[in-house]
């Protein structure tokens, strides 16, 4: 069985989206690199505009279709195995459905956003149970600690981080508003490091707070501007087995890598082919390299960077 880990390693490879359902020639991207001496961009990444493509850690896919409420879970080919929450046959139970992770079990925890709550789903398509419900303000995504294991969520309008059991039970929170070493502002993106370390995108301060897993504050990184390693407004983390950290910045659109203490080593814009730039919302990582995929999903998958996004602003 491959575990989680193993599948978030970065490396060379494409993955083709164009069989995925309801996709078309718009979803399939090139990257740009960014001017002022970034280096270029990893090899691999590939661009979902207004889906979420997950993979869990047996690498099988599940698209997220935020707009139609919609989970579907895909075979090697591309194929819908199931769907769950399509608003137009009257089966909705998402509300702004953003985001997703998985655990060892291949259960998903889908960031239901409109209900600020999560909600479990088992591998099969059935629905679990509900986590955070009542409990949860602003919920802007979620990390799962596979080792405790623990679920972690952001809560924006909170600025504060809640840390829930797989089964829902609330064990603790920390974090309050403000712009001090451990306080934060508008938290979003969030991510578990190969050391069990919890990075958090401190989304108003724009910056990355490492607290551990009891929430005790280490180390920031990132700050406001415009060069390689600040940020106007991040958003979107993802971290790799090899501790590479991902950030997306959904003003300057821009992708910024760093290494495993938070210093920057590139960044790059994610575009269209037709020259359209995306703002990078959700980051994932592909399956573990080696993993063979049919050939209607393109060629083997080696772990590519996943961003998925939203057309920019003329001018941005």
């Amino acid at each position: 069985m491959l575990q989680r880990r193993d599948f978030l390693k970065l490396a060379g490879g494409s993955l083709c989206l164009s069989a995925l359902p309801g996709c078309g020639s718009q979803e399939a991207a090139v990257l740009s690199p960014s001017s002022g001496g970034s280096a270029a961009p990893p090899e691999g990444p590939q661009i979902l505009l207004n889906r979420v493509l997950a993979f869990d850690e047996q690498g099988v896919a599940y698209l997220l279709e935020p707009s139609l409420y919609r989970l579907s879970r895909l075979d090697e080919l591309g194929g819908v195995v199931w769907q769950l929450g399509d608003a137009s046959t009257g089966q909705g139970i998402f509300n702004v459905p953003v985001n997703l992770e998985s655990d060892h079990q291949g259960r998903l925890y889908v960031v239901d956003q409109g209900n600020a709550e999560i909600d479990g789903i088992s591998d099969q398509g059935q629905p679990l149970a509900v986590i955070g419900r009542g409990q949860l303000r602003s919920l802007r995504d979620i990390a799962i600690e596979l080792t405790q294991p623990l679920l972690f969520a952001s809560e924006g309008a909170a600025h504060r981080i809640a840390i829930f059991t797989l089964d829902g039970q609330l064990v603790r929170r920390f974090g309050s508003k403000g712009s001090g070493p451990s306080q934060l502002l508008g938290p979003d993106g969030i991510d578990v490091s190969p050391d069990g370390l919890i990075h958090v995108v401190d989304r108003g301060n724009a910056r990355v707070q490492v607290f551990t897993r009891d929430g005790q504050w280490l180390r920031s990184y990132g700050q406001r501007g415009s060069n390689l390693g600040e940020f106007n407004l991040p958003g979107a983390l993802v971290i790799s087995a090899a501790y590479q950290i991902f950030v997306g910045d959904a003003i300057d659109g821009f992708v910024t890598q760093f290494d495993d203490v938070g210093r920057p080593v590139s960044r790059f814009r994610p575009t269209l082919p037709d020259g359209r730039r995306i703002h990078p919302e959700h980051l994932h990582l592909a399956p573990a390299a080696g993993r063979k995929l049919q050939p209607s999903l393109g060629q083997a998958v080696q772990a590519d960077l996943i961003i998925s996004g939203s057309l920019a602003f003329a001018g941005a």
